[in-house]
């Protein structure tokens, strides 16, 4: 039996890497000499650029940065050769990201991306010009305005001369009701007169960045990734747009691995309606459709729905087994035991069908 374990990171407790480590060792429990191949995964989001690292020669550069709130951080960032190009990965989430800001530390109002463009400007200094930026995770809806600041005056003749590829884990547009206030910022800490405030706030942006540039970027898909920062590198930038996910799993060879699977098995920490709209576990399963090998999704937590349980899984399942509180289900133990013990679950029934 073969069995491809790919999951996403859960947020804030285990890595892509850590939680295939746990399901493999799920799988293992119970039919030891199956055959598995662990693929980690990212979608665009929180560890994109260390996976992309991961399959290419890469070497990792900490520098100092500001979290979104302003506080002092070390941030992670990769420079590999690829295509030929000296290319720097950069995840938005390494310095701009959620995890890095408490709960009650969040201030959407003003939490700012100016630590990313930190980032960018380092590998701009070293000589840089090829950029591929992971876009999900933010704890930002300010459209890129904090990475424009830090970049700095000349960011109008820089666009010319730099080539950016920007890794998008969702496909809303930057404003309306899917935009990126009405769909993210409550996530962020955003209360419901901040979501009006922030989606005037980015119309607002996007006329004076069609002024400026003459391109209509808002509704192209997106565009409202990383609190809209998918739309000013669009637009400033002229950047291209690919779904993370998807050009994770080309790195991969995807297809090939899963084209003589019995068995995929994916997850992310929350598995929701969002999860439908680019996420890793849709792009397994849109790949896993082609050739028939059933898919299994762990979450963290889960929110069913009829389009979720109509969108193809052979399953979804949450691994939290018992009643325990959010920080003690986080806790990186314990998510590792509760993947672990949840996929022996899944191996012993799939081992009673062979």
């Amino acid at each position: 039996m073969k069995t491809v374990i790919c999951p996403d990171s859960f947020k804030g407790s285990l890595t892509a890497t850590e939680a295939a480590e746990a399901i493999n060792e799920g799988v293992h429990a119970v039919c030891p000499d199956c055959d598995t191949l662990m693929l980690p995964l990212a979608d665009g989001g929180e560890g994109t650029s260390a996976i992309i690292a991961s399959i290419n020669v890469a070497t990792a550069r900490t520098i100092q940065t500001i979290n979104a709130i302003g506080d002092n951080i070390t941030a992670t960032y990769y420079t590999s050769d690829i295509n030929g190009k000296k290319t720097a990965l950069i995840d938005v989430a390494a310095a701009s990201g959620l995890t890095l800001v408490s709960p009650e530390k969040r201030d959407i109002m003003n939490a700012t991306s100016f630590g990313t463009g930190i980032m960018i400007k380092d590998a701009l200094d070293r000589g840089f010009r090829n950029f591929i930026i992971g876009l999900g995770g933010s704890a930002t809806c300010d459209a890129g305005a904090g990475i424009m600041k830090a970049l700095g005056p000349d960011i109008a003749n820089m666009a010319s001369v730099i080539d950016v590829t920007v890794l998008c884990d969702v496909d809303n547009p930057l404003f309306g009701p899917e935009g990126a206030a009405y769909t993210f910022a409550p996530q962020k800490g955003a209360s419901p007169q901040q979501v009006i405030a922030l989606d005037r706030m980015l119309r607002q942006w996007n006329e004076e960045a069609v002024r400026r540039t003459g391109r209509e970027m808002a509704m192209s898909p997106g565009a409202g990734a990383a609190g809209g920062i998918g739309a000013m590198f669009m637009a400033y930038f002229n950047a291209k747009s690919l779904s993370g996910i998807e050009a994770v799993l080309d790195l991969y060879d995807f297809d090939k691995a899963v084209s003589d699977a019995d068995l995929v098995i994916t997850g992310e920490g929350r598995i929701d309606s969002q999860t439908l709209h680019g996420k890793a576990c849709m792009g397994v399963l849109g790949r896993c459709g082609r050739y028939g090998v059933p898919v299994i999704a762990l979450g963290g937590s889960v929110e069913y729905s009829d389009t979720l349980n109509g969108s193809g899984f052979t399953a979804v399942l949450p691994i939290i087994p018992s009643t325990m509180t959010l920080r003690q289900a986080m806790t990186p133990s314990t998510a590792r035991q509760n993947l672990t013990e949840t996929t022996k679950q899944i191996m012993k029934i799939f081992r009673s069908r062979l």
